[in-house]
């Protein structure tokens, strides 16, 4: 046990600091060109390439892990194959992806004829085809990360992450005087490539000797079955991304860029504070299921969610009142000025009030994940993409940008609801008990919000770097006292745990 947690606790700590890179990587962007018609161009290429990446990462990360790890245990001596034909297999995939997204890259821009200059678009096609590469790049790292975690060799794939990143930023910063914004799809390709170069150096430390089979294993088969829907259901996500990037084109330019600084910022929260929980739940949910303990795996359901609202709300509610002036401290600077920084607030705290519902969802999508019930999830990300393009084209002619985040938001919420009827189907009213702790919850949250503003409001004679922290901290210990008061579950559950902690030190 000891070693899980030292393992957890280090891999915890390098995908923060794998946030905070990619966090300082957009931010340096934003200082070096700012919003405007060039990023516009290259947030819109970024997303093209995610259309494969983005489903083949997480069919490997979310089959192909358990089937590695498997064979690791029981057939040692076939390891090598297996790892093998996987490599062939999705790497194969990946060039006939980058072949296909290169001749359909242009096709896809026209949909933007409306809102993209001829030079935008031409530019983004530019970006496209630099970024190409990444596609089997990042699908191999994966396959190779993969290979690592079976191993519990964990901790390098995620500083590699952070390599990347750090790198990424770097090479944007040479590169900008020779090749202007090309840059940017310059550096995040380079990029990939010494991340994937650093998983090769320290390969042979894992001592799998890797055997290029043209056979597919038999149990790499069965993964590729289970896999298919999660990949369409994930590339119609990643689709979803590219289209509203797209809509947001035919809006004002540094449309797409404002969006784009946004949602990374909502998605920086949701990752540091969930993914660690969740691939704890996705463990323990497995065993349950394999033992057909239907009670208990519903109690685990909603503390999960109790759980990760407890961590989510005061982060919510903290960001949703210094958004402003946190975004101006981090992006104000060089071309990002003070209107970039009111539009990617407003559109923030749009993608804030959202996080609730999604920690539903994602908790909700784990369970199908345990039951392999892969071909749902599928179907309801295609509906969850239709319904956010319905709702997107009736919005933005009143609502502009802001209107693309409102679409996804409640396309986000009929997903969530879905998933909920589904999951009650078979486990009973997995909701019940809920509306009370997640009552709790709000009041302590709202209370911490009305204690960040009232601090902002009386320290706004201080710095910038040091008013957020101490309003920060101010609105974090109301919530700690809100939730004594009113008797959050979940603060006893972290008392007991530092008090064990105490006590086996």
């Amino acid at each position: 046990m000891r070693r899980v947690a030292f393992d957890s606790a280090v891999v915890t700590a390098l995908n923060v600091l794998g946030q905070l890179a990619s966090f300082v990587l957009f931010a340096g962007i934003a200082a070096l060109f700012g919003a405007n018609w060039q990023t516009d161009a290259f947030f819109l290429a970024l997303t093209i390439p995610a259309l494969f990446v983005g489903a083949a990462v997480n069919a490997i990360t979310s089959v192909f892990i358990p089937v590695l790890g498997e064979h690791r245990v029981r057939y040692p001596e076939t390891f090598g194959s297996l790892v093998g034909s996987t490599l062939l297999a999705v790497i194969g995939l990946a060039v006939l992806a980058t072949v296909l997204l290169v001749l359909v890259t242009p096709l896809l821009l026209r949909g933007s004829s409306g809102g993209l200059s001829d030079a935008a678009r031409n530019l983004a096609l530019q970006h496209t085809l630099v970024l190409a590469p990444m596609v089997v790049t990042q699908t191999a790292i994966a396959v190779l990360a993969a290979v690592y975690n079976s191993a519990q060799q964990f901790a390098l794939p995620a500083a590699a992450v952070v390599l990347r990143y750090a790198s990424t930023l770097l090479l944007v910063w040479l590169l900008q005087p020779s090749l202007g914004v090309l840059s940017l799809s310059a550096a995040f390709t380079l990029g990939t490539l010494l991340n994937l170069a650093l998983l090769i150096v320290f390969w042979p430390r894992l001592a799998v000797t890797v055997t290029l089979a043209r056979r597919l294993d038999p149990q790499l088969t069965g993964a590729l079955r289970l896999a298919l829907p999660l990949i369409a259901g994930t590339a119609a996500l990643q689709l979803g991304v590219v289209i509203s990037r797209l809509l947001a084109a035919q809006l004002p330019e540094g449309s797409v860029s404002v969006l784009d600084y946004a949602t990374r910022i909502s998605s920086a929260v949701m990752e540091v504070l969930t993914s660690g929980i969740f691939l704890v739940t996705l463990a323990d949910w497995t065993q349950l299921v394999a033992q057909d303990r239907r009670d208990i795996l519903r109690i685990r359901l909603r503390q999960t969610i109790q759980m990760v609202l407890f961590l989510v709300t005061p982060i919510m509610a903290v960001l949703l009142v210094l958004r402003e002036p946190l975004i101006a401290l981090l992006l104000q600077r060089g071309a990002f000025d003070a209107s970039l920084v009111a539009v990617t607030a407003s559109i923030l705290a749009l993608l804030l009030l959202a996080i609730p519902v999604d920690v539903v969802g994602r908790t909700y999508v784990r369970l199908f994940l345990v039951w392999r019930e892969t071909t749902i999830l599928g179907a309801l990300a295609i509906l969850r993409l239709v319904t956010m393009i319905v709702l997107a084209v009736a919005l933005m002619p009143a609502m502009g940008v802001f209107g693309i985040a409102l679409a996804d938001s409640i396309a986000l919420a009929v997903i969530g609801v879905g998933l909920v009827v589904l999951a009650n189907r078979r486990l009973g009213n997995t909701f019940s008990g809920l509306w009370l702790p997640m009552g709790k919850l709000g009041l302590a949250a709202t209370g911490c919000g009305l204690a960040v503003l009232v601090a902002a409001d009386r320290l706004q004679q201080l710095s910038a770097w040091a008013m957020l922290p101490i309003a920060a901290l101010f609105g974090g210990l109301c919530y700690l006292l809100l939730s004594w008061l009113l008797r959050v579950q979940e603060l006893a559950y972290f008392g007991r745990f530092i008090a064990g902690g105490q006590k086996d030190n």
